[in-house]
Parts: C-alpha cells; structure tokens; sequence
C-alpha cells in the first residue's frame, strides 16, 4: 500500500476485474489506446491475470496499482510500473504508466502518481531507469512525463499497440539524473 496527498494505492488483486471494466468502458480513455472500443471481459480477465502473474514473478514490487481517492474512496484508475514487456525479467529499465477515470483528468493526479512511482523507483527500489510510452497524439500523457522529469527519448511505431495509429513515444530518466522533492 502506498499513499499521496489525495491517492491511496494498492496492488491489483484478482478481484479487480470490475474496475479495470469500468475504465476500459469509457471510449474517451480508450481513445489512444484502441480507438475508443472497450475491453471485452475476456480481454479484462486476460489483462488481470498478467498482471497477477507479473506481480508473484517479482514478488509485488512490480505490476499494477489500483488508485482511490482518500477523500471520497473512489476509484481513480490505475498506475502501472513494470518491467519492459520486451524484457520481462530486466528490473532496471521499468515502464510507468496509467489510466484514469475521465472524472479525475486534468487534476493532477496522473503527476501525483507518477511522481509516487518515481520515489519508489528511484528512491527505494534503486532502478537505473524509469521510462514512460505513449502515443504522439496523447499529448495530455505526454505533458504529464515531461512535469514528472521525463525527457523526450524518441518518435517510434509501437506495432504492438492495438489501436490504428503506431506513432508513439517514449521519455525516460535515469537515475542520476533524478531530483526528487
């Protein structure tokens, strides 16, 4: 469990099958994902259970966060921090990420998050390097890396990304160059 000003965050548990639906049912979140079409509950089931798996492989340090706000208790969305799917077991090159709830943009609290995952990379888990991927038209993701300290790394096709549009890209901060509050 892990808190922030106005975030509680714990690890994903097979029960949160519900929320992940919740979210990927908004076609607003989905946009730069998969063109706005929701995930099927196979795909969620699918999606929990990597997660799941990721998590046991490396005994909760890595995998995915369901974030609620204390205030009210709800649901925000998530934050992933993992290994790079490309290589799986490289615990210093770790991805960061999220999703939230259409209620909760332009708030902050993708920053909020983020910033957290920085600390606990960074500051406690002593990785080399954190990196954040998103499509080149998500400039609100993008804005998000670039106030967390993430540096522009490069424009690439993300084939692997189910929606129309490849064009991505990926900011990163290495260790030695973090600065944290």
């Amino acid at each position: 469990m892990m808190e922030t000003h106005r975030m509680t965050l714990r690890p994903l548990t097979a029960q949160d099958g519900p929320l992940f639906k919740d979210l990927d049912s908004d076609p607003e979140v989905m946009t730069y994902l998969t063109n706005g079409i929701s995930s099927t509950d196979e795909q969620v089931a699918a999606a929990v259970e990597r997660v799941m798996a990721t998590q046991s492989k490396h005994n909760g340090r890595f995998g995915i966060w369901i974030a609620h706000e204390k205030a009210t208790g709800k649901f925000i969305g998530w934050f992933l921090f993992r290994p790079d799917k490309a290589t799986p077991d490289n615990t210093n090159s770790i991805e960061l990420g999220y999703r939230l709830k259409k209620a909760f943009w332009r708030q902050g609290f993708g920053s909020e998050g983020s910033e957290a995952f920085l600390e606990l990379g960074f500051g406690v888990y002593k990785v080399d390097e954190i990196f954040a991927v998103a499509m080149k038209d998500n400039i609100g993701s993008q804005a998000v890396m670039k106030k967390v300290g993430l540096k522009f790394v490069e424009d690439f096709d993300y084939h692997e990304f189910p929606a129309d549009n490849k064009s991505a890209v990926r900011y990163a901060l290495k260790r030695a160059e973090w600065t944290h509050s």
